[in-house]
């Protein structure tokens, strides 16, 4: 009997040790579950805020109808489907790691954007750099700035502030100190350029200033600065002027955009029939001593010899070839030492080799200048709305009728007041660039009467919901004939 006893005594308390490692492993289990939740919920946490970070330097996100959005690692010229923000590059879409990305896409804008990822690495310095200027005396105060800093320190994430104007700067007013800035630079008054026909060259005169070699190597900083932040420096430099940026030998052709005149003048010499010794040309050319700053002419001359002993060599049929390149060597490498202040400059910011590794003179002019052949329909499409406002809205209806009429000035001006620039972005409007990241452009539907406003730092122009069109018209030509400045609401 006191065996049977003893044996319920063990079962008993085998069932209450089993009923405790049961309760045990429920209490676990909850636990478990409830770690795994916190963890869901501080992950999601993290990759909302993760996803409304910037992405890294060099990164671009791409929404396509055709794909899944997806991430263009322009550094490595590479596309993925997983955020670089995130940790491990995990893709947050389900289902594409099944298929590949869209591949790398080799233009003109990724050729940039590649460039500009190369630069970065190379020199790039973080924080921020404040930046005051004062309107009336634009070009001084820039210049004192770069006078007396490291290049490379404009490679920080550059402030704006004009003196006397409360605006902030996120990115609209560094566009607009650079538009301002290019002009101040190309202004007779400063001396350093003259415009010959349609486009700027150096003033061969300039070389008289005192302080001369200090402002063209300004101007190469001046140009770097515009190149590495995505900025449009506003200027309609010679395609020799780039070329002479790259060290690229020029050719008769480059003459063409330099001086036409002289251009036809030997190009016929070239192409000539008849002997050219019926020309009397020697190996020496008459240079004007008076074409300077004001693109004047004048009497006085001297004679230059192309070779030694030029003026008494003369031009035949069996040396004309070398008579024409060596006119060309002169007329397109003078002021030679304000070429080199100007490259010493601007390759602070992109070394030699690599600019001329990833872009030829054409596009080097367009990274630095743009262009200003506004499409208004081009713009209409990559347009965002907001505050009400819809494509069909009938005072969005009459406001493109009314930009649709605009002529190329006023084009402009419209986008000058709104983005802050005048000149079409590299890529298109579609790669229209707000603070930090791409921004359409935008019109907002404004709570205020009166006036037309824009916030140039986020590409965005309010605009109230006018009664009347020729209201419209009127006033949103007033604003972008007559602001200026900026203001904080």
């Amino acid at each position: 009997m006191g065996s049977s006893q003893s044996r319920r005594t063990n079962s008993s308390n085998l069932a209450h040790r089993r009923g405790s490692s049961n309760s045990l492993g429920r209490m676990h289990t909850s636990q478990s579950l409830e770690d795994l939740a916190n963890q869901e919920m501080e992950r999601i946490a993290i990759e909302c805020s993760l996803a409304d970070a910037p992405l890294p330097p060099g990164w671009e996100q791409v929404s396509c109808h055709r794909h899944p959005t997806y991430f263009v690692d322009h550094l490595n010229m590479t596309t993925t489907y997983a955020d670089p923000r995130f940790p491990n590059n995990v893709s947050r879409s389900h289902g594409q790691r099944k298929s590949k990305p869209p591949p790398y896409e080799l233009n003109f804008y990724s050729k940039c954007q590649h460039l500009r990822a190369r630069a970065r690495k190379l020199c790039s310095e973080r924080g921020s750099l404040l930046i005051v200027v004062r309107r009336d005396n634009l070009f001084k105060d820039s210049f004192d700035y770069v006078y007396n800093l490291n290049a490379k320190t404009f490679t920080r994430q550059l402030s704006i502030r004009f003196e006397g104007e409360k605006g902030l700067d996120y990115g609209g007013m560094s566009r607009e100190w650079l538009l301002e800035l290019s002009k101040e630079i190309l202004s007779p008054k400063q001396g350093l350029f003259v415009l010959r026909d349609y486009y700027y060259d150096i003033d061969i005169n300039s070389i008289e200033k005192p302080d001369f070699y200090d402002h063209f190597y300004f101007v190469g900083v001046v140009l770097g600065i515009a190149a590495y932040h995505g900025k449009i420096f506003s200027s309609r430099f010679t395609l020799i002027f780039y070329k002479r940026m790259m060290n690229l030998e020029p050719n008769i052709e480059d003459l063409k955009e330099y001086d036409e005149q002289i251009y036809n003048s030997l190009r016929y010499i070239l192409e000539m029939t008849e002997s050219v010794a019926d020309l009397d040309l020697s190996f020496a050319i008459d240079e004007d001593l008076n074409r300077g700053s004001e693109g004047g002419f004048g009497s006085k001359t001297r004679v230059v010899s192309l070779k030694e002993n030029g003026p008494e060599i003369p031009v035949v049929d069996e040396n004309k070839e070398e008579y024409v390149q060596l006119c060309v060597q002169y007329y397109l490498g003078k002021a030679s030492i304000q070429m080199e202040a100007i490259k010493n400059g601007f390759c602070q910011f992109f070394p030699q080799s690599l600019l001329n590794e990833v872009l030829t003179p054409q596009e080097l002019r367009l990274l630095i200048e743009g262009t200003t052949e506004i499409d208004p329909r081009e713009l209409r499409k990559y347009t965002d709305y907001q505050g009400g406002y819809t494509p069909d809205t009938p005072v969005i209806l009459w406001l493109w009728d009314i930009i649709y009429n605009f002529t190329h000035k006023e084009l402009r001006l419209l986008l000058q007041f709104v983005t802050g620039t005048d000149r079409v972005p590299i890529g298109g409007f579609q790669h229209l660039y707000g603070s930090s990241d791409m921004q359409h452009f935008t019109i907002n539907k404004s709570k205020r009467q009166g006036l037309p406003s824009a916030h140039s730092c986020f590409n965005r122009l309010d605009l109230p919901e006018y009664s009347e069109k020729e209201t419209l018209r009127s006033n949103l030509k007033y604003a972008i004939h007559e602001t200026r400045g900026f203001d904080i609401e």
